[in-house]
């Protein structure tokens, strides 16, 4: 059988704080990562959005801005290998800081991005972090 690259969603999670959320994640060998997850069949993406950001973090987001596509290839960090993942990255808002973590996840956190820089992240992650701080600067968000 042949396997085809898997559609996910990345949620960059921002409260009125202006903090984001990061998961620590075993899946990703123990590095932060941005809530994220498979999109199922037929669904929208924007409804997987809202959906996986409810499983794993227990949020209600809104405001959903497409941020960017990332592809993963096999990630080292990724506990199955062999994977093609391709990651809709997105920016949202969540009015709640009430954490509420299902099974993916060992802990979280609530920070600023340019803070979450200097943490152990997942590339993939990082560059969506990044890639929103150098739009945020120039305005766009």
């Amino acid at each position: 059988m042949k396997e085809f690259p898997r559609s996910t969603v990345g949620i960059m999670i921002l409260n009125l704080e202006d903090e984001m959320i990061l998961l620590n994640s075993p899946k990703w060998n123990g590095e932060y990562i941005i809530p994220c997850g498979h999109i199922k069949k037929n669904e929208r993406i924007e409804d997987a959005v809202r959906r996986e950001a409810r499983e794993e973090t227990g949020l209600k987001v809104y405001d959903l801005i497409h941020l960017r596509v990332h592809e993963f290839i096999s990630p080292k960090q990724y506990h199955k290998k062999n994977l093609h993942f391709i990651g809709l990255q997105y920016f949202c808002r969540t009015k709640d800081k009430a954490v509420k973590l299902n099974h993916e996840a060992t802990s979280y956190l609530w920070t600023p991005p340019q803070k979450a820089l200097e943490l152990d992240l997942e590339s993939g992650t990082r560059e969506t972090i990044e890639y929103y701080i150098e739009k945020n600067w120039n305005g766009l968000i």
